[in-house]
């Protein structure tokens, strides 16, 4: 499990790094803070995620502040119930 104040996840080649040390870490949780996305699309969550299979939740930013995304491999983490503000 790795938690993480990203400050952004804009550039492409951010999420390639944060994809390897994900992948080099062998992280099954991810929970990263101040992502500063008002909208976070799937596509930039599977550049960020270094397995095929793959579940997430986002609590978008105001703005340029704040922002929440959670990413996790379903068959070590399941999600229950969420409450996302």
């Amino acid at each position: 499990m790795l938690s993480w104040n990203i400050r952004g996840t804009g550039r492409q080649e951010k999420r390639g790094k944060i994809r390897n040390m994900l992948k080099e870490r062998n992280v099954d949780v991810v929970f990263f803070q101040e992502t500063k996305k008002s909208v976070v699309a799937e596509k930039d969550v599977r550049a960020m995620w270094a397995r095929n299979k793959m579940e997430y939740t986002v609590v978008d930013s105001d703005g340029l502040a704040g922002g929440l995304l959670c990413i996790w491999d379903p068959e070590v983490f399941q999600l229950k119930d969420c409450c996302c503000t």
